[in-house]
């Protein structure tokens, strides 16, 4: 019996994807495939320059300038404006990047990132990694749909902070999950948002990076992230208050965007304990105690409290404090562009515009109508200028 020969490059894209996901769902056969994952840079080195790295040679300034880079994913997760910034011990995984080296078939399951923070995966070199990607607002319709899919097995609570859920995505678009694919070549970034699932497979040998990263936006979605682990008992990779208070305390060096999002945190911790506090104390505890949490483990700490209320209070007037002066800017903005009588004159909006530019204030909404008039006002100007210059030249 004679079978055909087909080289590996005319394999289709296609037919690997028809072939893994067979595999997969093929009761009666087993295929085995190794995957060196979740390898800590740490211990195996890094595709990536490294500060601490000895960078001798001929490209010795080029590997310098790529161990200092904001893209390189050693530095990515503690960049200045990046909330991890504030953890100082790196976390594996999260703030010091892991290595994968795969091979065809190689996978990885339906999951999302510990805090739901975001991730950044870098393919150094080799073959395709395939990607499915489920966005944060339809993760809730994926869980549902999954358990109804595998009730047996989804009832234990935490099942999906557990690599081990593969679904086809066919099946999960034919029951209105809305999902996106990349395929990601060597070379190339692919970044997931928070509480995005996603899952995917490797087409053949390759060495990727990823690790995990926090800008300020992120804030608010990681407390979200830890009433969804308290719900399903998950332990959490690091405390996610004790990360809020820790920016809280260097408030004096926090840019006014990571003031105003620390702000807005200690807000929601300094109510949820005066709460929960009033209401152990109304159900008969008398005694309370006062510890360090930095200062010990993670397990010694239950039942004991770091700050007191007022200390609490005191630190979220510093922040107020801090954010005064963009809350004067955008009093003066409100006061500017909701005066119907009066059209706001250019000078004030661009004397704004600088202060902000100087401030480093966010980009909120204040700001970006300043831009849009500032932009239509340019653009205007530009179009009265070149149609007197037109008259002037007909004359």
């Amino acid at each position: 019996m004679l079978l055909a020969v087909v080289s590996i490059q005319d394999v289709s894209a296609e037919e690997v994807e028809r072939e893994f996901w067979r595999i997969v769902f093929d009761t009666e056969n087993t295929v085995s495939v190794k995957y060196g994952a979740d390898l800590i840079t740490s211990k195996v080195g890094s595709g990536f320059p490294r500060k601490g790295d000895d960078h001798r040679g001929i490209d010795a300034k080029q590997k310098h300038l790529y161990a200092h880079h904001a893209w390189n994913l050693n530095n990515l997760p503690v960049l200045k404006e990046s909330v991890l910034s504030h953890i100082e011990t790196g976390i594996s995984g999260m703030m010091v990047p892991w290595v994968y080296v795969g091979m065809c078939f190689s996978t990885f399951c339906w999951h999302t990132e510990d805090h739901w923070t975001y991730s950044i995966n870098y393919n150094h070199w080799g073959e395709r990694k395939i990607w499915y990607g489920i966005g944060g607002d339809n993760a809730v319709k994926f869980e549902e749909v999954v358990r109804k899919l595998a009730p047996g097995i989804t009832m234990q609570k935490d099942i999906f902070h557990h690599m081990t859920t593969a679904v086809n995505p066919a099946i999960l678009l034919s029951l209105g999950v809305k999902i996106w694919t990349v395929h990601q070549n060597a070379g190339e970034f692919v970044i997931t948002f928070p509480r995005a699932y996603h899952a995917g497979y490797n087409e053949g040998l390759n060495f990727a990076e990823a690790v995990n990263f926090a800008p300020i936006d992120w804030l608010n979605k990681g407390r979200m992230c830890i009433a969804e682990y308290a719900d399903v008992r998950r332990f959490c990779v690091f405390s996610h208050d004790e990360l809020v208070l820790k920016i809280a305390s260097a408030c004096d060096k926090l840019g006014i965007a990571m003031s105003l999002a620390t702000l807005d945190e200690m807000l929601e911790i300094a109510k949820r304990e005066t709460q929960d506090r009033k209401y152990v104390v109304q159900h008969g505890v008398k005694l309370s105690q006062r510890e360090n949490f930095e200062y010990i483990s993670d397990d010694a700490r239950s039942c004991r409290y770091r700050y007191t209320i007022e200390e609490l209070n005191d630190i979220v007037h510093n922040l107020e404090q801090r954010t005064t002066l963009y809350f004067d800017w955008k009093e003066q903005v409100d006061i500017l562009l909701n005066d119907s009588r009066n059209k706001p004159p250019m000078s004030a909006v661009e004397s704004l515009l600088e202060t902000a530019k100087h401030k480093k204030f966010p980009h909120t909404s204040p700001l970006v109508r300043l831009l849009d008039i500032s932009k239509k006002c340019h653009i205007t100007t530009e179009r009265a200028r070149t149609l007197l210059n037109g008259k002037i030249r007909t004359r």
